[in-house]
């Protein structure tokens, strides 16, 4: 029970707000709004039981007129909805779980991250150790453009080894053989940093369900910028909990389109995580500089003096980094489209598969009392594929770490971690 003026003296505040579906470069002003802890506290007034204006502000300890300009706002972009003549219903969805189900959570989702990096990795990788070639230049075609690829080495080698090899001396390469002839750019030829944003990749696209994303599309509510999506967010609380809760907050995953080349749009993949050094948020996801940066690796961007602005984001978000006079590209880029990557990835056992029916039953029947009766047909779908849940695949990652088989970046490697251009050119 909500009792009066309770939020006034204690306002309850969303951690980021995330979304499923389509974002577009009006979100940042969305966000904006909903990021207004009055607007918060509207929101989740009216999420259990339906309230009237009068009702709310009487929550809120505000004027009427206030909540009712909010309201407005609210409506028609469909975060809130009007279910009578006077009473208003929150349709976003708003994760409040307690620390009991938190732990609970926290072990199973722990538990089945530790069996992703036993079954899943390692289809990822070669049986046993190899060591890495320098790297060598092929000619090959694609969409008949030629272009020099580099390309790692599936056959054990004798190398020796360099100073930008990170005295990486034997290391598991990965096991998609398909790509040994695609054009890679590793920045300074650090394995274990291609690695960090394969791996996630792979994640991303193989643990999900496959019809997950068109069920969902049928709950996605249009926003007055067009886009459509379902938009949700937890309460930010104080716990008492065993393992530290934002380490596992994320907004997942986005990719954004750039039409700059006549053989395939570039392409960015972005997914964010506690271990880079990004500023996290949708609407700070959307951005130009990954265009900039494809022009300078095309040779477009030459007089320094002429396009600084340019340059000083692109040195800012660590793109561009310089070092010894010269300056080098800070970020993994494939010379394939994206769908050319998934299509080799691994696909998920019939044991993974097992595994994911059971963590699923596990966490429905932990949540499925927790939420408010109009969000009760997302729950059932959105807690229908838990491996492929960024909570998941961040404590996956974390594993990966303790196992030993990723190493801890540098600085500036996470201003660019788990982020991969698809660009029909590299970098020289």
């Amino acid at each position: 029970m909500i009792e009066k003026g309770q939020f006034s003296l204690k306002p309850i505040r969303f951690t980021s707000i995330e979304y499923f579906g389509e974002i577009g470069t009006e979100q940042l002003n969305t966000d904006y709004i909903l990021s207004k802890l009055i607007t918060q506290n509207i929101l989740y007034s009216a999420y259990h039981q339906p309230k009237t204006i009068p009702e709310i502000a009487e929550i809120l300890a505000i004027e009427p007129s206030i909540v009712e300009e909010e309201i407005t706002f609210l409506e028609s972009n469909g975060f809130i909805n009007k279910i009578s003549a006077n009473k208003y219903l929150t349709s976003m969805f708003i994760v409040d779980l307690s620390d009991e189900i938190s732990e609970e959570l926290h072990q199973f989702y722990s538990e089945y991250a530790r069996e992703i990096c036993e079954k899943y990795v390692p289809l990822l990788m070669e049986n046993g150790k190899w060591k890495m070639d320098s790297f060598q230049h092929r000619e090959v075609s694609s969409n008949s453009a030629s272009y020099s690829a580099s390309y790692i080495s599936l056959e054990p080698t004798e190398y020796t080894e360099t100073k930008t090899q990170r005295n990486i001396s034997v290391i598991s390469v990965l096991s998609l053989k398909n790509l040994c002839v695609k054009n890679f750019y590793i920045p300074e030829n650090d394995i274990n940093f291609l690695m960090w944003s394969i791996f996630m990749f792979a994640f991303d696209h193989r643990l999900s369900f496959p019809t997950l994303e068109n069920e969902l599309k049928n709950y996605q509510i249009i926003r007055n910028c067009g886009e459509a999506n379902i938009a949700f967010t937890s309460l930010y609380k104080e716990h008492k909990l065993s393992y530290i809760r934002e380490k596992y907050y994320t907004n997942g995953s986005i990719e954004h389109y750039y039409t700059l080349s006549e053989l395939w749009p570039v392409r960015v993949w972005v997914y964010n995580t506690y271990y880079d050094d990004r500023q996290h948020g949708w609407g700070r996801s959307v951005s130009v500089d990954p265009a900039y940066l494809y022009h300078f690796i095309a040779s477009k961007l030459n007089d320094k003096s002429k396009y600084n602005d340019i340059f000083e984001g692109l040195y800012k978000k660590g793109y561009l980094v310089s070092r010894d006079d010269s300056d080098y590209v800070n970020m993994v880029i494939l010379s394939m489209t994206s769908e050319d990557l998934k299509n080799v990835l691994p696909p998920l056992s019939n044991e993974l598969q097992a595994l994911r029916r059971e963590l699923d039953e596990k966490v429905y029947d932990l949540v499925k009392n927790q939420f408010p009766k109009q969000v009760k047909e997302q729950i059932d779908l959105l807690y229908k594929c838990c491996i492929s849940k960024n909570e998941v695949l961040i404590r996956v990652l974390e594993q990966l770490l303790l196992n030993g088989v990723l190493k801890p970046i540098t600085d500036i490697q996470k201003k660019t971690v788990n982020m991969i251009m698809f660009s029909p050119i590299k970098p020289d």
